[in-house]
């Protein structure tokens, strides 16, 4: 039996084609418009918790700052692991934080902009397909890894380079100066 779990359709001024036929077809089932689908499955602070119950880990492949914060900040409250995963141009990169208590490391450790950053986007720059689908199985085996306990390449920057086909692992430390280090 298979389940449709939820979908969650994060705040963004443009929406990629494979997104607004999904949102369509999915339509059909909440009998609804494109944007009330999209208005009912967005995630908010008040309502992330509904959607995101007990999980094992969270992938984080939203492309704007405020839900990428948003979902950051409800894993290190609720100690959840989190992977995230983002793609522009030719390169990608993926991080998996384990969010332990007494060990801290996130998405804010490593990028501690409290404002959406000044950056090219997916609208502006567009992504190369063969970018996005090495992310995506770096990601992928990366969550396996996680849970076969091999934790080798976790909480390390991975940084993809399709247009060099290059790899890149960068080691995060705890920033001291991160606001979860100060709760």
């Amino acid at each position: 039996m298979s389940v449709l779990g939820p979908v969650l359709l994060a705040e963004d001024k443009s929406l990629n084609i494979e997104a607004e036929i999904l949102a369509k077809d999915l339509g059909l089932l909440f009998g609804g418009s494109f944007e009330d689908l999209r208005n009912q499955l967005k995630i908010t602070k008040d309502n992330i918790s509904q959607y995101l119950l007990n999980p094992s880990l969270i992938i984080d492949t939203t492309d704007n700052w405020e839900s990428m914060t948003l979902i950051n900040n409800y894993c290190v409250k609720n100690s959840i692991p989190l992977l995230s995963s983002s793609v522009i141009g030719y390169d990608g990169q993926v991080i998996l934080f384990k969010n332990k208590k007494k060990h801290h490391l996130c998405l804010n450790c490593v990028f501690p902009n409290q404002n959406e950053p000044n950056l090219p986007r997916c609208d502006t720059v567009g992504v190369l397909g063969t970018a996005a689908g090495l992310t995506g199985l770096i990601s992928a085996q990366l969550i396996i890894n996680f849970f076969t306990k091999n934790h080798e390449n976790i909480e390390k920057l991975i940084m993809i380079n399709s247009k060099l086909i290059r790899i890149d692992y960068i080691s995060i430390k705890q920033n001291e100066n991160c606001i979860y280090n100060k709760k």
